[in-house]
């Protein structure tokens, strides 16, 4: 019932793919009684999100996160201000979910009819707050399994050089130039000559099926200068945050077999091969871990989540 009056108030959002649903979710600014009480941020014009479901078969590929993207595209396309939602208490994972996409916990509610508690989230949409660009950095991981078949158009690997083209350059220089690959046969051309994963000796990287949808590779034009300095480092952090406010995952690979590379591409020796950026919808969850014992190699474990450890903002403030 409650679906049937979704639908016919135009409020239930699907997402298909091949003639499958693979998730759905509500979409209105009608929140419940509880949420009342609730000390909320961000008062006056806001969107409430409810019922969000991805198909069991279908979690760990980044849906839910493309779904949630969805819902803060309609409010801000609406004006509103801010995007509440709530998730069973118990719920560990979709916790962990919300706050890696930059919601907030606003204080917990129990829904009737419901057990337990209920966490309530909300997330501001107002021009970048430091919270909501905090979420695209942790958001931002290095993804290594990819859905191979949802394409990544040459227009959106356009638009990505497109803010890259516009960071910081030693100089003013600009010296460097993108080669993209958004398909076949040139994706396959690239994937032989990258090496992925140096923690990971028992993993010679994705499968077919698994691996980038596209690439984006970066070169420094040496008739420019000779010295590229960190313009490389820039520009791809540029494009991983832009892949991420897309919904898109990138991977940043510097052990590359540029010599092969460079043949297979035809690359002419006034460009040098810096880094080659995977892109694609992500097929694995990448979470961010703390430094134990001084720790600091990735890893995978049994469930298929990739595991990075991150040094605590103690130990890297240097104080003389």
């Amino acid at each position: 019932d409650t679906v049937r009056e979704d639908i016919g108030r135009g409020a239930l959002w699907i997402h298909r793919h091949g003639g499958r649903v693979l998730a759905a979710m509500t979409i209105d600014d009608i929140q419940p009684e509880p949420y009342d009480a609730v000390e909320w941020r961000y008062g006056g014009l806001y969107v409430c999100v409810h019922r969000l479901a991805v198909d069991p078969a279908e979690q760990r590929k980044g849906i839910a996160g493309k779904m949630m993207a969805y819902a803060e595209e309609e409010a801000f396309r609406k004006g509103r201000k801010s995007v509440r939602l709530d998730t069973y208490g118990m719920n560990t994972a979709a916790v962990r979910f919300y706050e890696g996409l930059g919601y907030r916990r606003r204080g917990t509610i129990r829904l009737p009819k419901k057990d337990g508690e209920y966490i309530c989230f909300e997330k501001s949409l107002a021009p970048f707050p430091p919270e909501r660009f905090r979420a695209l950095v942790t958001g931002s991981r290095s993804v290594r399994r990819f859905r191979e078949d949802a394409a990544v158009s040459r227009e959106r690997l356009e638009e990505l050089v497109g803010m890259a083209r516009l960071a910081p350059s030693g100089g003013n220089k600009q010296p460097l130039k993108f080669m993209l690959s958004s398909g076949h046969p040139r994706n396959g051309m690239i994937f032989p000559h990258l090496r992925w994963a140096g923690y990971m000796k028992d993993w010679d990287g994705p499968a077919e099926g698994e691996r980038p949808a596209a690439y984006i590779v970066i070169l420094g034009d040496r008739e420019i200068t000779e010295a590229f300095g960190t313009d490389h480092g820039i520009a791809a952090q540029t494009l991983m945050l832009g892949a991420a406010s897309m919904g898109l995952a990138g991977c940043i690979i510097g052990s590359v077999d540029r010599g092969g590379l460079r043949v297979v591409l035809g690359i002419p020796v006034r460009y040098e091969i810096l880094y080659v950026i995977a892109i694609g919808f992500p097929a694995e969850d990448v979470v961010i871990e703390d430094v134990r014992d001084g720790e600091i190699r990735y890893w995978r474990s049994e469930d298929g989540v990739h595991h990075v450890p991150k040094r605590s903002l103690g130990e890297i403030i240097f104080e003389p």
